[in-house]
Formats: C-alpha cells, structure tokens, sequence
C-alpha cells in the first residue's frame, strides 16, 4: 500500500525474512528494516527526570558497575565492641614513622592519617610538636632527657617537672596527693626561686648581731663581717666576748687608725674634723613666723661666710642683714632687676636677672661679669670652683650655663631646651638644678649630664644648700628639702604663700625664706637658755698599769723647699702620764719638772715664741727672732 503523502510502505513479507522491524524512515515512511541497524536516540537517560526517558542497556551497565564498584569498598558499621576486637589483633609498635598509618574513627567510618601529620595537629606556639621526633618508649617530657620544647610535665604523686627550651632550668613542686592542694605563687614577675636556689651560707649561716657582707665579686656568698651591731653599740673588728660599751668601739686584736684615703699625686689632702657638740642660740623648729616686711617684691635671698644675709629685688635694690642684727637694710643698688642670689665656695656672692653680678668676696661693689641680655635665674658656685648658672624661668626657655673656674664666659652646657629656674651644689660635689613647672635634675660629682630624679612637678623657683640639706623654693607656695643629699625632695610645710623670694641660713643654723610681696620669715621661735655649755672635746690615750706609758701625741709633717717631695712626719707635742708636756717641735724634752721648765742640758731646739724657764741660770727664755732670749732673771 502507498499513498502520495503519508504513505504507508510495507515490504513483502511473504519471503518470511527475520530480524526485521518496521520503522519510520526519514522521509515518514514505515518501511522494514534490520534490527541490528536500529539508531538509539543520543541521550543519557541517566542524567533526565522526565517520564518518557528509556535507559539503554550500556548506560544500565555503568550504573551496575558502579553499585558494584560501592558494594565492594563499603566498610560495616562499627561499635565499641567490634572496633576493640579488632584493634586487640593489630601488633604494638615500639618505634613509629612518619610514613606510619594510624585509624581514625569519623562518625560509623574508619579513616586512615599518618603520623606526620597527626603529630602536626599538635603544636606549642613555636611551632615544634608536642610529641617531638615520635620516640615513645624515650619520651621528649620527660625528667632526665634535653628538651626541644618548654613544657610541664606532671608525674606520679603530684610532681610538675618545669623544663625550658634550652634544657638549663629544671625544678619540682611535689606533694603526696592525699588531699586536693593549692599554691599561691608570689605576686611577682620573673622567675621564682626555691630556697635551695641560694647559697646556704647567706641564708643559714651568721652569728647574732654580726653583719653579713658578700665574699665574691658575682655576690653568691655571704659571710660575716667586721662590724657588730646590737642595737646600742657598733663595733668593728671586735674579739671581746663582753658585751660593746662605746658608740663606736674597735677591737683589740692590733694598733687601729682613723682617718681619709690618702690623696692622688694632684689632690690636696682632705681635712679630718672631729667636733664636741655645740649648742645653738636657738629652738630648733620647722615653724616659720614672719620677721620683717621690705614692703617690695623680692626674688633671691644668698648668705655670706661672715654671716651677712642678702635680699634681692625687682627694682635692682640689694637688702642686706649683717651677723647680730634683726633687721634687712638697704644696702645698695644693681643696674637690673634681681631676679635669683647665689654664692660660690670662695665666699663671692652673685645676683642675676639679664645679666650677671658679682660682689668679690662679700665686700665691695657689685661687677657684671656676664652682659649677654639672658634670662638668668639663679647663680651658684661649685667646690671645685666652677659657677653655675640657670636659664629660663616661668615662660623662657634656656639652658644651664658654666664658667670654669671662675673667670671667663658662661657657656652652655647642652642639657635642653626647659624652664630651668633655680641650682644649687652641694659640698659633696652633686649640682641640683629646677625647672619650672617640671622636675628636679642632679648633676652627679659635678661632671656629665643632668638626669632628672622623677620628683612631683612644682613650680620650683630657687635653691640652696643649707648644711648638707637642698631646699628649693616653689611660686605655688611650698619650700621642699632633700635630707642630706639623699632621697626625695619632701614639703616642709609652710601652707600656701609665693615663697619665689628665695631660702637662705644664718650662720647660727636659722632658715630664712622670702615671699615676692617682701613678707620675711625665718624659724627662729625663741633664743632658748642662756649660759649653756658647748661640748668637751676629748683625747683619752689609753692607761697603762704600773710604770706603764700613757702618751698622747700631734703630729705634723715637716716643711720642706718647695716641690713635689714627700714631708716626713714629726711629732710636734707630746703629754704623758704625768700631764707634762715632753716635747716641743722635733727634740724630746727631759728633766721636766713642772710645765715649760727644763734644764739648759734639755734645751731644746730654737723654735720662735716657744718660753721655758732654765734652771741653770734662773731665768726665764723665749725663743725670739733669731735664736733663744733672756727675758727675766727669776
């Protein structure tokens, strides 16, 4: 059958052919055809989820392989049970590689990981494993092996094993644990020490009330010294078993000296001064009561050597109150205004303000010997005879200048830019210097920088030395003093005036201090008892027993020409134990019968204004200006 436009064509099919199916050709024609010629349509069922989609026997095979493929590595669920069985019959290791496997188990999975990267998922906070190079058997943590971490490790019984990095430090804290523990550190930051950390014979060795002193350079040991103290007494080098009896008492096992260092080749010899006590002509008190108005504004007080205090003021006038007197009086006039006072070691006394005068040991007329135009606020003169001097103020900026050795320029001494106000040196060769609104700063021996001594910021304004204390003066009312030269600077308490006028001590010990409105106050509240005592000044020399020898001697080198050879020393007097005088100069004096009185066969040498009376002759002779003098016949 055919038709001219959906035609149907159908093959004979009386020829009785096989493997033949009737399709649709290209042209819409059913016609017969090969079955092994049959066009499957070009789609993966597989990828479709639409009805209507056949799914050929190849993409079935793909999929059966991969069920297969699923099936054959699919792992059965494991339990506590089984997991254990099983790893009861895996062998122990002693030694593990990185290359080494290890289970995981994720979930109801078994996952496999090396022991490289295990341990990598271990770290301290350099980086190195917790776990080392893998040794199990020798562990990095324990208590004997160098470590390539820090780490704690605790052990039995409570026992922390502290080990650092460079294996150089290692200690315990061990308690039986009996019972729960708590230890409380001290509240410190560094290392903490045990007692066995020390030498034992700082800690666990010493007699009672000896003092301890260190014996090596490094300061690890300790041992006793030569000095005693037992709360009342202080001995040095005491053997005595009998209790100290004398402030400062030396002992008996050799000849003992007191005395200085002797002084390099360029130094004068430093003087030994030993003082009884001296009372004062007044009571010793911090209370300050007002003495006198100058009724002008005032800016810097100084003393001089003879006792005489001065006042400086803004008009230029100069008050001055000589020893003995209560009262300041006008004395004289500079050209400038007086802003600070000051005074050197050779009695000079200095004021300032924009420029510098001097008055040349406390007598004369006042010089100028600097005229730069500065804002100059306080003078004052070191031991070693240089002159310092600040600049600055409340608002200026300056510097601190130096004159070497008392003449010459000022010159800068580079220590900044600040309001640098007062300065004052004192005898043990340390220069204080003030700024303004800031701190106070120390010179240390006279040489070298300023450093400043971390004290409260003031308005400090002038300083000075009084005894072997520093005062500075404050324009927000306060006066404060460092004790000694040593500590902080402390407020003494006056209350609340401008104390700028500067602070000053007479030569009998009374403090005076000037306020800017001219107001006088000093601490001198009564003059005390009259007719007292000053203190007994004695040389005990040591008694003998029987016809033993008791002697106390002075002696003196011996003048030679000038030059840089060593004096001798000589025994210049001599007492003993019959209180006579043996010796006078260089010769020994016998045949003493009475003070001053010796035979001519004693004689001694010629010594100028020397008496003696000769008992040869009966008269009395004195040494005159070239040799010895008759001067009476009985």
């Amino acid at each position: 059958m055919s038709t001219n436009h959906n035609r149907i064509k159908v093959a004979d099919l009386e020829t009785d052919q096989p493997n033949k199916i009737l399709i649709t050709n290209q042209n819409g024609e059913l016609e017969f055809n090969d079955i092994k010629n049959i066009q499957i349509n070009n789609y993966n069922a597989l990828d479709y989820t639409a009805e209507g989609k056949a799914l050929d026997a190849r993409q079935g095979k793909v999929l059966k392989d991969s069920i297969d493929a699923l099936n054959s590595t699919k792992q059965n669920n494991f339990t506590e049970a089984n997991v254990g069985a099983f790893e009861n019959t895996v062998p122990t290791l002693t030694i593990i590689a990185d290359t080494d496997k290890m289970p995981l188990l994720v979930g109801s999975l078994r996952r496999m990981i090396s022991w490289a990267n295990f341990k990598a998922l271990f770290k301290t906070v350099n980086g190195n494993s917790l776990f080392g190079n893998g040794n199990i058997v020798t562990p990095n943590m324990d208590t004997t092996t160098a470590q390539p971490v820090s780490g704690v490790k605790t052990f039995l019984n409570l026992m922390l094993g502290l080990r650092n990095v460079s294996n150089t430090f290692t200690s315990f804290v061990t308690n039986s644990a009996t019972a729960s523990r708590t230890w409380a550190f001290p509240d410190k930051n560094g290392t903490v020490a045990m007692t066995s950390d020390l030498p034992t014979n700082i800690l666990n060795t010493g007699t009672q009330h000896k003092l301890v002193k260190y014996l090596n350079t490094a300061g690890t040991q300790g041992g006793e010294s030569r000095l005693k103290d037992d709360g009342t007494y202080l001995g040095i080098g005491s053997v005595s078993p009998i209790a100290l009896v004398k402030d400062i008492q030396l002992g008996r096992d050799g000849n003992k000296e007191i005395g200085i260092e002797q002084s390099d080749s360029i130094t004068n010899g430093k003087s030994l001064i030993i003082s009884a006590g001296r009372t004062i002509n007044f009571q010793e008190t911090t209370a300050f009561l007002l003495s006198q108005n100058i009724d002008t504004i005032c800016f810097g007080s100084t003393h001089a050597d003879n006792g005489d205090l001065y006042i400086g003021s803004q008009s230029g006038n100069i008050y001055v109150k000589p020893k003995g007197n209560d009262f300041f009086t006008l004395s004289t006039s500079i050209p400038v205004q007086v802003r600070g006072m000051g005074r050197d070691y050779s009695n000079n006394i200095y004021a300032c303000s924009s420029a510098i005068y001097k008055r040349t040991n406390a007598a004369g007329v006042w010089t100028a010997v600097d005229s730069n135009n500065r804002s100059w606020r306080q003078v004052n003169g070191h031991p070693n005879g240089n002159i310092y001097a600040t600049c600055g103020g409340e608002i200026t900026l300056g510097d601190i200048y130096m004159q070497t050795g008392g003449s010459g320029p000022f010159v800068t001494l580079g220590q900044g830019d600040r309001n640098w106000a007062g300065i004052a040196c004192h005898p043990n060769g340390n220069v204080y210097a003030a700024v303004y609104n800031g701190d106070i700063y120390m010179q240390t021996g006279g040489t070298g920088d300023f450093a400043g001594l971390g004290q409260t910021i003031r308005s400090y304004y002038q300083m000075a030395v009084i005894g072997t204390d520093i005062y500075a003066t404050c324009y927000s009312g306060a006066i404060v003093k460092q004790t000694n030269g040593t500590g902080n600077f402390i407020d003494i308490g006056i209350g609340s005036p401008d104390a700028r006028g500067g602070i000053t001590s007479s030569s009998e010990g009374v403090i005076f201090y000037t306020l800017t409105n001219g107001m006088v106050y000093k601490n001198q509240s009564a003059i005390g008892t009259p007719n007292l005592n000053g203190g007994t000044l004695r040389l005990n020399a040591g008694t003998g027993k029987g016809t033993g020898q008791s002697r106390v001697q002075i002696t003196t080198g011996a003048k030679i020409t000038s030059g840089t050879n060593m004096q001798t020393e000589i025994i210049r007097t001599q007492w003993d134990e019959t209180g006579l005088m043996k010796q006078y100069g260089n010769v020994e004096i016998t045949g003493l019968t009475k003070l001053g009185q010796y035979t001519t066969a004693a004689r001694p040498e010629w010594q100028l204004g020397f008496e003696f009376f000769d008992t040869t002759i009966n008269k009395k002779v004195i040494g005159g200006a070239s040799g010895w003098e008759v001067v009476t016949s009985s």
